[in-house]
């Protein structure tokens, strides 16, 4: 029982000296200026890294006399919000005197406000800020309920003044249900019960499940927690703590008396004997609590009692044997030494000791005997003789080491201590553990290990010590600790229990990688921000390579190439890259390689599907520290529509060109036999030759007016007029614009509307006129002479259809899909004849789609067309 509150006690030092250290350095850091109460937000997010350092306070928090309260807090047991989840806020200047909380983030940014706990909160009014503020001191607060939280805590507190004036408290606070629960692990014994208990009798906590209080008195108006109902132990649920508590009051009357851990026995009503075991706990910020340990004398006496007469069997048979065999081997063993015994006890003891090793006159008469006993007295001046050298070379090599070792220690840049494992003070550090703490030697000699605070993590701390006792080292473990000046310090600390003069002790080498863990968090942090941009860049990003495959790709380049992320990093450029200029590529690459120019390139790409795309591809080199490669960052544009639109340039430039050449070739011929004065005597074949230069200059005419017509529908410059139009007028219109026509071929033009109820339409009535013209002049233009042209109109869903059907050539099917675009003709030849220029039918479209409609094309080759177009009504 002396082991386990020895450990309960050890518990509560670690575990009730780290808030007590909190409160001291933030006390410190606002009284030093170094944390500003006025920056609200920045000292909330300072007091969250700190309780995720050392975890085990559930509150830091500050309250000013201002009425300003910041607090942070882990709810560890899921009271107010999730398990283990962290919490934070306070009465923030933008909402005074109303306290807010908020479920925060493993950063502390605030993810969801808890609503009933966003209340009225004034802190100058609480129990903590009080007894900091009357005690004027840092100290323990009694046990106190929280506000509007069910529940007993304790906080370490101390009022903070700022150029000697009080402006607040700092807290931090611990719930009594921890210890506890750390009780509940204690398992000394089958019925054993731990309890502790302040000197009232009220106790602090148990191993048991029993909460520490009875009640808590509330406001029923304002909801807040008022008064604590603590639990004496005298009115314990447990009848055994219930009983020991009892015979202490009746053993001492008044428990302040107890002053020395001492132990008792008593029996209870049913003649069951316990033995309990107290001991005082205080420490410097006013704790007094009794530390209380019972154990019922049936747990051990049981197998006592079924053994004892199996092992009174088996002692007294071996009793028996054991001095049989003493007095066989007594007398085998002894008796030669007996005869030597009476020279060796003539040596002095520190003769020997200093290796002094004459002989008197006894042994010297026994050197001169011939008997065995002569030879063992040879042996032995012999033995002597050596062991005297062998100590001389011993304590020579002992010296030489501890020199090495005193001026390793020294001068090691790292960090070494050495300490007492039983009491677990420092016995030695190095100049370097010194200058890495911000320690003086003086504050750490013989000053216990958790009285500095170092280990920010007191399990982590228990694992050592187990450790230490279960295989005697540890390697490279890491451990956040803090400094005397506050800053928490990452090392990888190796130990190892050694014997020093008989004392177990164990020598720590600390290797301080704090710089390493910042150097790693801002590479990950920089690998994070590459990562995101690589996968969220709005164009395709790659990692290829030196020798041409892909290693990473990112969604923008899956989607462009048709791709699955897995299917292209099976891929080399040659699967992707396509044309005849690759092996350039590859040249060009290793010029890039050697640093002699960049890399910028339109390739054209591979589909999936088998589709050519066009990219332009940008190329840069990443290379490692040493300036060597390491493989290529590609960054890819899908510039395929603008290829195309560079393509459909080149086209319509060479169309134009060819289209303005033929007529202006035979407008100059025509001109030039004119004006050479060769047809002056033949007139006919002069007014020819006029009528080719005019037929063409309207060819030319049209032509360009087709153009200017098509850019400005193109551009939107063409604005149209819509106004109520008859459709029957607009197709008589155009069929008298084109009768002239049909007459010289003897071709007759129809037109019909009979189910249409309603001709009348909005449109621009110029622009419908001129398709209607275009396709009856095209029907003209390629049916047979002697054939007819038929127009009709008919009603379909909200819209009028016209279409214009004709029995000339018709069109191939592979023309039908590509009729309708810039300088597609069905015949060129044919077309040149009857003066075309393969853009009417692209206005039509452009004109039809302006008005909301849509126009198409029906033919079998041989038997004529059927041009359809539709308006809305």
């Amino acid at each position: 029982m002396m082991s386990t509150t020895e450990g309960v006690k050890d518990h509560l030092n670690t575990y009730l000296r780290i808030p007590q250290r909190i409160v001291a350095i933030n006390r410190q850091g606002i009284e030093n200026s170094y944390l500003d109460p006025e920056n609200w937000e920045s000292l909330r997010l300072y007091f969250f890294s700190q309780l995720k350092i050392y975890k085990t306070p559930v509150t830091i928090d500050f309250g000013g006399i201002n009425g300003t309260y910041i607090v942070v807090a882990q709810d560890k047991m899921g009271i107010i919000s999730p398990k283990n989840s962290y919490v934070s806020g306070g009465t923030h200047p933008s909402h005074p005197g109303q306290r807010r909380l908020y479920i925060v983030d493993e950063q502390g940014k605030y993810v969801k406000i808890i609503p009933e706990q966003s209340k009225p909160y004034t802190p100058i009014n609480l129990p903590w800020f009080k007894t900091a503020q009357d005690q004027n001191k840092q100290t323990w607060t009694s046990v106190y309920p929280y506000l509007y939280i069910p529940t007993a805590s304790i906080s370490a507190v101390s009022p903070v003044y700022l150029n000697k004036k009080f402006i607040g408290v700092i807290g931090c606070d611990l719930i009594l249900d921890h210890i506890g629960l750390y009780l509940q692990k204690f398992q000394f014994s089958p019925s054993g019960k731990l309890f502790i208990i302040e000197r009232s009798g009220d106790i602090i906590a148990t191993s048991t499940n029993e909460k520490p209080f009875v009640g808590i008195f509330k406001d029923n108006k304002t909801g807040k927690n008022i008064k604590l109902i603590r639990l004496s132990a005298i009115k314990s649920s447990n009848p055994i703590i219930s009983k020991t508590a009892k015979v202490l009051f009746q053993r001492w009357g008044d428990l302040h008396k107890i002053r020395e851990a001492t132990s008792f026995e008593f029996n209870d009503s049913n003649n069951q004997r316990y033995f309990s075991y107290i001991y005082p706990y205080q420490d410097e910020y006013g704790l007094d609590w009794l530390i209380v340990a019972v154990l019922p004398e049936s747990d051990f006496l049981d197998k006592i009692h079924t053994n004892f007469h199996r092992t009174s069997i088996f002692s007294a048979i071996t009793l028996f044997i054991f001095a049989g065999l003493s007095i066989v081997l007594a007398h085998w063993i002894i008796q030669p030494i007996k005869d030597l015994n009476t020279a060796a006890k003539k040596l002095s003891r520190d003769r020997f000791h200093s290796l002094d090793l004459d002989l008197d006159l006894k042994l010297k008469s026994i050197l001169n005997r011939r008997d065995e006993v002569g030879q063992l007295g040879e042996y032995f001046q012999a033995m002597a003789g050596e062991l005297a050298l062998s100590f001389t070379r011993i304590q020579n090599a002992l010296q030489e080491s501890e020199d090495k070792f005193t001026k390793i220690f020294r001068s090691s840049p790292d960090p070494i201590v050495i300490t007492d494992r039983v009491q677990n003070i420092f016995l030695d550090v190095n100049p370097s553990f010194l200058h890495l703490t911000g320690y003086s030697e003086m504050e750490v000699i013989n000053h216990p290990v958790e009285g500095l605070c170092l280990p920010c993590d007191s399990e982590k701390v228990s694992l050592v010590r187990q450790k230490l006792e279960n295989q005697g080292y540890i390697h490279n473990l890491e451990f956040d600790w803090v400094t005397k000046s506050g800053k928490v310090k990452t090392s990888l600390v190796s130990s190892e229990r050694i014997l020093i003069s008989g004392r177990d002790c164990v020598i720590s080498v600390c290797k301080d990688i704090t710089d390493r863990k910042k150097a790693e968090e801002n590479l990950r942090q920089s690998e994070e921000r590459f990562r995101t941009a690589f996968e969220n860049a709005g164009s395709g990003m790659a990692l290829v390579s030196l020798n041409g495959y892909f290693i990473r790709v990112n969604r923008a380049l899956c989607q462009m190439l048709g791709y699955d992320s897995q299917d292209l990093l099976t891929k080399k450029l040659t699967d992707i890259i396509t044309g005849e200029d690759l092996p350039k590529d590859f040249d060009l690459a290793h010029q890039f390689l050697s640093g002699q120019i960049s890399y910028q390139v339109e390739k054209s790409c591979l589909h999936k599907s088998g589709k050519i795309i066009w990219v332009l591809l940008n190329v840069s080199l990443l290379c490692d520290v040493d300036g060597n490669p390491l493989h290529f960052i590609w960054q890819i544009q899908d510039i395929s529509e603008r290829h195309e639109v560079e393509q459909l340039k080149n086209e319509f430039v060479s169309v134009v060109s060819h289209e303005v050449r033929t007529p202006l070739t035979a407008i100059k011929g025509a001109l030039e036999i004119l004006a050479a004065g060769i047809l002056v005597d033949e007139p006919q074949e002069a007014e020819q030759m006029l009528k080719i230069a005019v037929s063409n200059s309207e060819r030319l005419l049209r032509l360009v007016n087709n153009i200017l017509n098509l850019e400005m529908l193109d551009s939107g410059k063409m604005r149209l007029n819509l106004k109520v139009c008859d459709i029957n007028i607009m197709v008589k219109q155009a069929m008298e614009t084109v009768r002239p026509i049909a007459q010289q071929k003897s071709m007759e033009i129809s037109y019909s509307a009979l189910d249409v109820l309603n001709t009348e339409i909005l449109a621009d009535e110029e622009t419908i006129i001129q398709v209607l013209t275009n396709l009856l002049g095209n029907s003209v233009k390629f049916s047979h002479a002697g054939t007819k042209v038929e127009i009709y109109a008919t009603m379909g869903d909200k819209e009028i259809i016209v279409a214009v059907k004709d029995y000339g050539k018709g069109i191939p099917p592979d023309k039908l899909e590509t009729i309708f675009e810039r300088f597609e003709q069905v015949d060129v030849s044919d077309s040149r004849q009857k003066g075309g220029t393969g853009l009417g039918l692209a206005i039509c479209k452009n004109i039809v789609q302006k008005h909301q409609g849509k126009i198409w094309v029906e033919s079998i080759l041989g038997s004529g067309s059927t041009f359809y177009f539709t308006l809305p009504l």
